[in-house]
C-alpha cells in the first residue's frame, strides 16, 4: 500500500506551494478588482481607512469564486512541471500510472472542500456583512456628477468640492458643502425650497442633516446559512415561491461538494499540450453550471438547480479520466 501512495505523496507534497501562490494571485485580483468598485460604485469614495478595510475583505468576500480555483490550480500544477522537466516520462517508464495520482488528488479534493465550506458557510457571509456594517458608519466623499438615491431622496454634487442639490418627496435644497458620514448626510450653508398646497417656502440654513445611504435589503450572500433558509421560509409563508432562496441554501452544501471534485477533474488535463485551455474551460463551464441553476430554481426546484454546478464538475472529472491515456 505505501508504495502505491508513493507517487500520490510525492505529488501532494508540491502542491503547497501552487495553492499558496494561486491564493496570494487571486487575493490580489479580488483587491484591485474591489478598489476600482468601492472607489466609483454607488458614487461615494469612503475614508481611507474605510477603503484599506473594504480592499482587505475583497478576497474573503468573494470566496466561492477565489477557492475553487486555487484547488484547480494547485491539482494541476505539480504535474504539468513534471511534464515540462521530463520527469512525468521517466516516472511512467518506471512503472507510474495516473492511477496511481488519484490518492493526492482526492486528499486535496477533501481538505479544499473543508475548507470551501468553511469559505462560504462561514468567512464568505462574516466578511460581507462586516463590509456593509463599515460603509454605513463611514465617511464618505461624493463623487461629482453621479446622482444618488436613498429612499426618496436624490443627491448630487456638481464639480469638486461644489454645489449639492438635494431633493426631497416635498422639497428641493441646494448647499456650498455636505459630508456623509454614518449613514447622515450633512449640508451646510444653504438654501431648501419646501414645496406644499400653497406658495413654495423658500428657507436658508446653516446646517441641515437627513439620514442617508441606508443598508437597504440584506442580499442572500451577506447572510449566514441559517438566516438563508429563515428567508426561504418567510418567502413560502407570505406566499411567495421561494425556490431561489432554498437554492441558494442548497448551494452553500452542495458547491463545497463540487469544489472536492475539482482536482479529479482538473488534474488528468496538466498533461496536454491543450491543459491550460481545458482548465479555463472547466472553470467557465462550472461557473455557467451554476449561474444557470440560479436561473433554473423555479422551474427546476431548489435542490436539482442547486445541483447542476456539482453535476457538471463530476461529469467532467468522468470524461477527463475516461479520456486520459496515462491513466
Amino acid at each position: 500500500m505505501s508504495s502505491l501512495l508513493t507517487p500520490s505523496r510525492a505529488l501532494l507534497a508540491e502542491t503547497l506551494r501552487p495553492a499558496w501562490q494561486a491564493l496570494a494571485a487571486g487575493s490580489l485580483a479580488a483587491a484591485a478588482t474591489g478598489a476600482g468598485r468601492i472607489a466609483w460604485d454607488g458614487g461615494v469614495i469612503p475614508d481611507l481607512g474605510t477603503w484599506f478595510a473594504l480592499v482587505g475583505l475583497a478576497a474573503p468576500a468573494t470566496a466561492t469564486v477565489l477557492l475553487p480555483g486555487v484547488l484547480g490550480f494547485a491539482a494541476v500544477a505539480p504535474l504539468r512541471a513534471w511534464v515540462a522537466e521530463g520527469a512525468w516520462t521517466g516516472l511512467r517508464a518506471t512503472g507510474w500510472r495516473g492511477r496511481d495520482l488519484a490518492a493526492a488528488w482526492l486528499v486535496l479534493g477533501l481538505g479544499g472542500g473543508f475548507v470551501t465550506a468553511l469559505g462560504v458557510n462561514v468567512v464568505e457571509p462574516a466578511a460581507r456583512t462586516t463590509a456593509r456594517a463599515l460603509v454605513s458608519r463611514a465617511t464618505v466623499a461624493l463623487v461629482p456628477g453621479i446622482r444618488l438615491r436613498s429612499g426618496e431622496v436624490d443627491l448630487i454634487q456638481v464639480g469638486a468640492g461644489g454645489t449639492t442639490l438635494v431633493s426631497g418627496r416635498n422639497w428641493v435644497a441646494a448647499a456650498a458643502t455636505s459630508r456623509v458620514s454614518q449613514g447622515v448626510l450633512s449640508l451646510n450653508a444653504g438654501r431648501a425650497v419646501i414645496l406644499g398646497g400653497g406658495e413654495p417656502a423658500v428657507v436658508d440654513f446653516e446646517t441641515f442633516e437627513q439620514s442617508f445611504l441606508d443598508e437597504g435589503r440584506t442580499d442572500l450572500g451577506s447572510r449566514f446559512t441559517p438566516a438563508v433558509s429563515a428567508v426561504a421560509a418567510r418567502s413560502e409563508a407570505a406566499g411567495r415561491d421561494a425556490s431561489y432562496e432554498w437554492a441558494i441554501w442548497w448551494k452553500r452544501f452542495l458547491h463545497p461538494l463540487a469544489a472536492s471534485l475539482l482536482p479529479l477533474a482538473a488534474g488528468p488535463l496538466a498533461t496536454r499540450a491543450s491543459g491550460p485551455a481545458w482548465l479555463a474551460a472547466l472553470a467557465v463551464g462550472w461557473l455557467l453550471a451554476v449561474r444557470l441553476g440560479d436561473g433554473l430554481a423555479i422551474g427546476w426546484g431548489a435542490m436539482a438547480s442547486a445541483a447542476l454546478g456539482p453535476s457538471y464538475v463530476a461529469m467532467a472529472a468522468a470524461v477527463s479520466w475516461a479520456t486520459w491515456r496515462d491513466r
